[in-house]
């Protein structure tokens, strides 16, 4: 029998897939709500959330246009896949956006029954958040 610790477990992280980070619906709300008179505790951890939020949609973004100068062709200001490579980009591109973001949260934000937020933006931020 292993012996008994005083040491608690780490709380596993939040994780959403990357493509709702660089869904602009997504980030849109999540902006929104963090405008919205909330504790201060819910506040600060939003906005941690929105900065990693930030900083991994430029990164995935960046991936995403690598992908696309890689396997394309720059056209109309803009990069098009090569038929020959679209496989190989539809793969690259599934495999990036199917990737886990980890959020700053071990647990979903709770927001107070007093906010008011549309019911499109908590079926897009049910990941991230939820009611008393």
């Amino acid at each position: 029998m292993p012996p008994e610790t005083n040491v608690a477990p780490f709380p596993s992280k939040l994780t959403i897939p990357a493509s709702s980070v660089i869904d602009q619906r997504f980030a849109d709300a999540a902006k929104r709500v963090s405008t919205l008179e909330l504790p201060a505790k819910i506040a600060y951890r939003l906005g941690k959330v929105l900065q990693v939020l930030e900083t991994e949609a430029r990164g995935i973004l960046g991936a995403r246009l690598k992908v696309f100068k890689d396997l394309g062709v720059e056209k109309d200001g803009g990069y098009e896949i090569i038929p020959e490579n679209r496989e190989n980009a539809e793969a690259q591109l599934g495999g990036l956006l199917s990737e886990k973001v980890e959020l700053p949260l071990s647990e979903k934000l709770v927001l107070p029954d007093s906010v008011n937020i549309t019911a499109q933006e908590a079926l897009l931020l049910e990941p991230l958040i939820a009611f008393e």
